[in-house]
């Protein structure tokens, strides 16, 4: 995990960014103009009508995506002097990514889902077993770890997809609708365990379509047309 410096507190930095797209003779402003900031340690809800942008800020913020045009920073770096394998490294290293689908591979138990992270790293078999089975008792999977993704419920299915995504101690956590397919009160359960994240001090950014969820976050940003039109911040 990069550790920021005691000057330079934030972890991501979007100066001007755009990303356009072309559809036939239209330009279609998916993110227009954004100025957004991460520092370490917050937890924010990004909200807004479908079509206003969110999910193509979560792919910039994420590296999985560059922008039209603008600047964007890590730890103070510029992204876009970058080669794509060193972005992909970073991608690895520093961001860790959970997504409304759970994207689990259906012959692997928790367990093995959780160590995949591991297998592109120099790490013993013994080394991943034990950091998987720590993330998956941190998230209340610890007799389901041999489970394969079938014997889970959705929830469970997103718990185990959690522990995946911090294995390599992120800098911040990306998710993207990941209470979408689940129950509400499910949802809770998910929503209360990344708010047990965040006060043990890991960094969260959540979409979502729900606005109820902003409540869960100390800052809420709300898109429309690639635009934020609000950014709130709460005790």
């Amino acid at each position: 995990m990069l550790e920021p410096s005691p000057i330079h507190s934030a972890i991501i930095e979007l100066k001007n960014v755009k990303r356009y797209f072309t559809s036939g003779k239209e330009t279609v402003r998916a993110i227009d103009n954004v100025d957004f900031t991460v520092n370490c340690g917050e937890f924010i809800t990004v909200t807004g009508p479908s079509g206003s942008g969110k999910s193509t800020l979560l792919n910039l913020i994420g590296l999985l995506d560059s922008p039209t045009g603008g600047e964007i920073r890590i730890q103070g770096d510029d992204i876009q002097k970058l080669t794509q394998r060193e972005k992909s490294a970073i991608r690895m290293r520093e961001i860790g990514f959970i997504f409304q689908f759970f994207n689990l591979q259906k012959n692997l138990t928790a367990l093995e889902n959780v160590m995949i992270p591991f297998w592109f790293n120099e790490h013993t078999r013994k080394e991943s077993e034990e950091r998987a089975s720590e993330l998956l008792q941190k998230v209340g999977l610890q007799h389901r770890v041999d489970h394969l993704p079938s014997e889970l419920s959705g929830g469970q299915q997103q718990r185990v997809a959690i522990a995946r995504a911090l294995v390599n101690s992120p800098s911040v956590i990306l998710a993207d609708e990941p209470t979408g397919n689940l129950d509400s009160q499910t949802t809770k359960e998910i929503i209360t365990l990344f708010e047990d994240l965040n006060r043990s001090g890991e960094t969260i950014i959540l979409v979502t379509h729900e606005k109820n969820l902003t409540e869960c976050a100390g800052r809420s940003i709300e898109l429309v047309d690639g635009r934020i039109v609000s950014d709130q911040r709460r005790e």
